[in-house]
C-alpha cells in the first residue's frame, strides 16, 4: 500500500495547486507579454490573476467534495479537515508557485529572456513535480 505523506487529500491538493500555479503563472506571462504590456503592468495583472484563479481552483475543490460526499451520503463530520485544509494546501501551492513562475519577470532586466527563463523554469519545475509523484508511486523512468 502506498503511503502518502500529509495524507491523500492533502497530497493531491498540494500536487493540484503545484501544476495549477506554474500552468496559469506561465500562460498568464506568456499572454500579456504579447499583448505589449509593460512590466509593472505584467506583474500586478499576473498577481491578480494567479490569486483569483487560486482562489477559484481551491474554492471548487471544496464545495465539489463535499458536494460529493453528502450525494454519496459519506459526509465527514470534520469539514475543516476534509475539505477545508485540502483546499488550503492547494491555494497555498498554488499562490507559492505562481509566483515562483513569475519570479524572472522580477530578477532579469531582458523581457524576453525572462519570459523565456519562466517557461523553461515552469517546464522544470512540472517535470520534476511528475517525476517525484511517479517516483513516489513506484513508477520507472
Amino acid at each position: 500500500m502506498l503511503r502518502l505523506p500529509f495524507g491523500t487529500r492533502a497530497f493531491l491538493a498540494a500536487f493540484e495547486g503545484i501544476e495549477g500555479g506554474f500552468a496559469v503563472g506561465t500562460s498568464i506571462v506568456v499572454a500579456l507579454s504579447i499583448a505589449g504590456l509593460e512590466r509593472h503592468l505584467l506583474l500586478v495583472t499576473a498577481a491578480v490573476g494567479i490569486v483569483v484563479s487560486g482562489f477559484n481552483s481551491a474554492s471548487v475543490k471544496y464545495s465539489s467534495e463535499h458536494y460529493l460526499d453528502e450525494l454519496d451520503g459519506r459526509e465527514k463530520k470534520s469539514a475543516l479537515r476534509h475539505y477545508f485544509l485540502p483546499s488550503l494546501v492547494e491555494f497555498i501551492c498554488y499562490g507559492l508557485l505562481g509566483v515562483l513562475a513569475v519570479g524572472p519577470l522580477f530578477i532579469v532586466a531582458n523581457l524576453s529572456f525572462a519570459i523565456a527563463l519562466s517557461v523553461l523554469v515552469t517546464l522544470l519545475m512540472l517535470f520534476a513535480a511528475g517525476a517525484g509523484v511517479a517516483a513516489r508511486m513506484g513508477g520507472r523512468g
